[in-house]
């Protein structure tokens, strides 16, 4: 089955050059999908536009409260930052790693994080997006044990009016123990996944 979105979704993913592939179409339907560009990061979705807003808008918030805590120095990205949010798991499942709910990935040309539309999604996007502050402060590298460490825990970041709650147990807390456990035996890799 030929999915129409593919190719410009590989293109813009991987960096491509800006002359497509000769067996990319030139008219790809991107129906159903948008750009919203927020402060941080432009974020392209087939999630609708209510909900890329809401998502949106969350993500803001969670650097708004981690400005005013003052644990990341850098918030303005040192290269381009870039969400993807799918529309359904066939769609993601061409580009995620076998199990993985969403996917940091960053090269010279810019960070990305790819997400499929779980239930979850609002969870995975501040766990990916902790990935990508960690590694947007600079030349220090932090362990992978420590960056793993803290996308746990800000992932479970939820609002209710004005209160913010930070650091409650996540769902999967067993798991989450176990790979921060292999994490800390040097055994976690450089490309983080959920």
């Amino acid at each position: 089955m030929r999915a129409p979105w593919l190719a410009a979704a590989l293109v813009a993913v991987l960096g491509c050059a800006a002359t497509p592939p000769l067996s990319m179409d030139r008219d790809v339907p991107l129906d159903g999908w948008h750009v919203v560009e927020s402060r941080h990061a432009s974020i392209v979705s087939a999630a609708g536009e209510r909900r890329t807003l809401e998502l949106v808008a969350q993500l803001e918030r969670l650097i708004g409260v981690l400005d005013a805590v003052g644990s990341i120095r850098r918030f303005e990205s040192r290269v381009p930052a870039t969400i993807y949010l799918f529309p359904d798991a066939t769609a993601y499942s061409y580009f995620r790693p076998e199990g993985a709910l969403g996917h940091f990935s960053e090269s010279n040309r810019g960070f990305f994080i790819l997400m499929g539309p779980d239930t979850e999604t609002r969870s995975v996007l501040f766990h990916e997006y902790v990935h990508l502050l960690m590694r947007n402060q600079g030349a220090f590298e932090y362990p992978v044990w420590y960056e793993e460490g803290l996308a746990e825990l800000l992932e479970t970041t939820s609002f209710r009016e004005h209160l913010v709650s930070l650091g409650t147990a996540p769902r999967n807390a067993r798991r989450d123990a176990s790979r921060l456990c292999d994490a800390a035996a040097g055994s976690g890799s450089r490309g983080e996944e959920l």
